[in-house]
This record gives structure tokens, sequence and C-alpha cells, in this order.
């Protein structure tokens, strides 16, 4: 009386096959729909080769299904050429397996490139001694014994190809797995790991439990060895490895979409240290630069007066060590501003145009803030940030070129906008002719409103003022956002 196992399986012995071929085609399939050519990651490199043995295996599968219907309806010779056909896939899968195995474990491992080359070549030199050997038994040993011709060709592609592929693979996987934890890759390592296991127990059910030979070990290690041992046939292990490694596998696949997110990512943060750099290097040419280029042109001229007006020279360089004072103050508060954490608080902006203010008043300027609070304190960090360095250029250029007394910054709400000015009772200035002269400061603050989503105006005439105009989106501001 057979086994209830053993009875499940020879009524639903096709049912088990397909299911088997199925899982290994499945993962096959979805290796090559997840294959990524420029990764990073040397398994990502050699997933072709996993994906060809996942399909070719899953079709051998499928022909333990297929070709024993056709006995009733082929001949004896297109038989025979379906079961070579058969025998030669299946041998065929293990070779690409085994050279997944190869090249991924050989990645980590410190070869030279002779034997690199030599690792590359194995598999098709051990499928090409297997095929020799294939045509050679049916001529000089079997005959026509056809049963133990695809017996012993498909005992001898296991060991030579499925047996040590599933190790090599395993390994592979497993330093792969390393690899993928030592980057921080969340959940990945874990599936790479589970498969290794699963191509290990697959080692021992597909490559070395075979069917029953003459020869040794196939006349110790097979099927029917294996049923005694277990009550259970060796087929049934290998549909649960087929369908867990498709499984993990399937899984692991993951790996490719946190990599392209992390490069995306990398590279958003790269672009983003180069917007700070060109809005730093902005910065610093419309402010620190011009200062020093100015003191550089008054040392030059204190230098023409310390022979002929030592007095006049004292009194020069006691104006240039107060506008270097001035500078350092200057500095240290851009720097200051440039620190996210103090742009992190809700009155950020209004602190800090009140110390703006408070430094030109400190230079004999008068300047008045007009803040309308419930916009000042729910300004989001980055605009904030900008209005910022755009009232500073603008104070900067008041005090360097517009022998201006006052100065008005405002921020309050206009219509559905939000308005932002700076406004001076300078001596004005022609803008076509400014701007073609190329004056930087104005190019900047531009540039910033453009980032900002709106434009800058500037209203200004020859004995006028001056003033600088921004009407913000209300998405400026979280409460107008929601």
């Amino acid at each position: 009386m057979q086994e209830p196992l053993a009875l499940f399986f020879s009524v639903n012995r096709p049912l088990v096959f397909f299911g088997y071929g199925l899982a290994f085609f499945s993962m096959g399939l979805a290796v090559a729909l997840q294959w990524r050519g420029q990764s990073q990651f040397p398994l990502a490199r050699n997933l072709w080769l996993l994906s060809g043995f996942g399909l070719l295996h899953g079709l051998a599968e499928w022909g333990y299904v297929f070709v024993p219907i056709q006995v009733g309806y082929l001949g004896r010779s297109a038989l025979l050429y379906l079961q070579e056909t058969h025998t030669v896939i299946t041998a065929l899968s293990f070779a690409f397996l085994l050279a997944f195995g190869l090249r991924l474990s050989s990645q980590y491992l410190s070869t030279t490139s002779f034997w690199s080359r030599f690792f590359k070549w194995l598999p098709f030199l051990v499928m090409l001694f297997w095929y020799v050997n294939f045509i050679t038994f049916r001529l000089l040993v079997f005959g026509n014994d056809l049963e133990g011709w695809f017996d012993a060709s498909d005992i001898w592609s296991r060991y030579l190809m499925a047996f040590p592929g599933s190790i090599l693979t395993a390994l592979g996987l497993h330093w792969q797995a390393q690899e993928f934890q030592l980057l921080g890759y969340p959940r990945v390592p874990a599936n790479f790991r589970w498969a290794a296991l699963v191509f290990s127990l697959y080692a021992v059910v597909s490559g070395l439990v075979v069917p029953e030979a003459s020869f040794f070990p196939a006349s110790l290690v097979n099927h029917g060895a294996f049923f005694a041992l277990f009550r259970v046939p060796v087929q049934i292990f290998r549909a649960f490895c087929g369908l867990t490694v498709a499984f993990f596998v399937i899984r692991g696949m993951e790996i490719f979409d946190l990599e392209n997110r992390r490069r995306l990512e990398e590279t958003e943060r790269r672009q983003a240290m180069l917007l700070e750099r060109v809005k730093v290097g902005r910065d610093l040419h419309d402010g620190l630069l011009q200062d020093i280029y100015g003191l550089s042109l008054r040392l030059e001229h204190v230098a023409a007066l310390l022979e002929n007006s030592p007095a006049r020279a004292r009194e020069e360089i006691n104006s240039i060590l107060k506008n270097l004072a001035g500078m350092v103050k200057s500095l240290r508060h851009y720097i200051v501003g440039l620190h996210p954490d103090n742009w992190n608080n809700p009155d950020a902006l209004e602190n800090s145009l009140n110390d703006l203010a408070a430094e030109f008043r400190a230079a004999g300027m008068t300047v008045d803030l007009y803040l309308q609070p419930s916009l000042a304190n729910s300004m989001k960090r980055e605009v904030a940030q900008e209005l910022w360095q755009i009232a500073r250029e603008a104070l900067s250029n008041v005090r360097k070129h517009a022998l201006a007394t006052r100065v008005e910054i405002c921020l309050r709400s206009e219509g559905e906008a939000i308005l932002f000015y700076v406004r001076d009772n300078g001596i004005g200035f022609s803008p076509g002719r400014e701007e073609n002269r190329g004056h930087q400061g104005l190019a900047n603050m531009r540039s910033r409103a453009t980032h900002l989503g709106t434009e800058l105006e500037l209203r200004t005439a020859p004995g006028r003022g001056t003033e600088i105009r921004l009407l913000l989106p209300a998405r400026s501001t979280p409460a107008c956002s929601q």
C-alpha cells in the first residue's frame, strides 16, 4: 500500500511538475523584467543568467508533463527527438545556473584576470563536455537502452552543473546580502539570505538526489533512497525549493527600486549643493567682494597720502578699520543666516529683518519695518530666507549708491497675494542704463524672485528714490496652502 504523499504525487504528478516549472519560469520572467544592467551591484550584471536558468528550467519541468502526452500521437523518432531536446534543455538550464553562481561568487574573491576569464568560460566548457558525453553514451554505452541513456545524461548534468551551480549561487547571494547590509538597504538582505539557504537545499535535492544507477554515488543517493528515508518523493522538495526561491528572489528585486531612489536623492542633493554654492557666490559677490575691492582702492589712496599728508592718511586708515569691523559683523550675520537651525523658529523672518534693520540703523540710516505678524511668522523657511537676502541686498545697495536717509521694509497681504517691498528716498537711477551696466545685485534679486515663483518689479527714476516689489503667491505660507 502506497504512502499518502506518494499516492498523491502519483495521481497528481503532472500538477506537481507544472507548479514546479511555473515557479521557476515566473522567477526567470520577473528577473528579466527587473534586470538593471547599469546597476553598481555584481548581482545585477549577472541576473540575465539567473533569468535564463529560471526560464529554461521551467520549460524543462513542463516537459515532464507535456512530453508523455505525445506518446499516443507522435511516432517513435519524433518522440525520441522531444526527449533528447528535453534532456538538453534541462542540462542547459543547469549550465546557466553554474555560470550565474561562478560569476556572482567570483566577484567577491581575489582572483587574477586569468581566473576571471576562466570562470567566465568554464560553464560553456562543462556544457560542451556534457554534450559530447551525451552523444557518446548513446553510441558506445547504452545503444537501444534509451531510458538508461536519458537517466545517465540527467544524472551527470546534475552532478557536473546543478550541484556546484547551486552551491556557488548560494555563496554569491549570501555575500551579496552582506554587501546590501553594509550599504544600509533595509529588508533586502534577508530576502537574499533566505534565497541562498533555499539554493543550498536545492543543491542537495536537485544536484545529488538523482535516478538510481549502477555507479556511485547514484547507487547510494537516489530517488528510491530519498523516499525510503523521508517517505516523500524528492520532486515535492524540488517544487518547494522552486516556489520559495521564486518568492525570495522576486522580493529581492526591490533592491533596484531602492538603488534608483537613492541615486535620485543623491542627484537632488548634489543639485541642491550646486545651487547653494551659486547662491553663496552670488551673495559674496554683491556684498563682501565689492566691499573688499572698495577698501583696496582706498588703501591705494592711503599709500599715496602717507608721504604728503600723514594726518589725512591716519583718518582714512581709521575709517577703513571701521568699515572692516562692519564687514566682519556683516559676514558673521550672513554666516549665522546660512545655518538652517536659525530659520526653524516661526518668528525667524521677523527677528532676522529686525537684526538687519538694527545693523543699518547703527550706520546712521533710518529703517522702518512694517511687518504683518500673521504673515511674517507663518512664512515657509525657504521663502523667508530668500526675502531676508533680498532685503539685505537692497539695503546694501541703498547704503552704497542711493544716498538715502530713510528706508521702508514692508510685508503685508495684497488681495489674494502677499506684498513685499523695500523703498528708499534716495537719488534713484535709470533702470535700463543701470542694468545694461551689468549691476549684479539687481540680477541676483531677480533670480531670487524667480526662485520664489514671482517677478521682481523695480520702480525708480533719477531723483525719485527706488522701490523693489514682489507679489508672492499665497502658497508661500503654510497657512495659505492648506
